[in-house]
């Protein structure tokens, strides 16, 4: 029987930057997807900037990357 291998690559977890943005969105986009609440999304890279990364950021956001992907 031929041996299976499997590579297991760890998650490394990070602080937000303006250029996960668009992976931030499409990650908001994907749940509302799987929720059926598309209808609702509204949210855009550009629309979440402000609130992440602005003047007065409302709120802080943590990615994980797996091989410079966010995932």
């Amino acid at each position: 029987m031929p041996r299976m291998t499997t590579t297991s690559t760890t998650p490394a977890l990070r602080a937000a930057e303006p250029r996960d943005l668009p992976a931030i969105s499409g990650l908001i986009h994907e749940l509302a997807a799987f929720e059926k609440l598309t209808h609702l999304v509204q949210t855009t890279p550009e629309k979440l900037h402000p609130h992440l990364f602005g003047e007065r950021p409302a709120a802080e956001a943590m990615v994980a990357e797996v091989d410079g992907d966010v995932v």
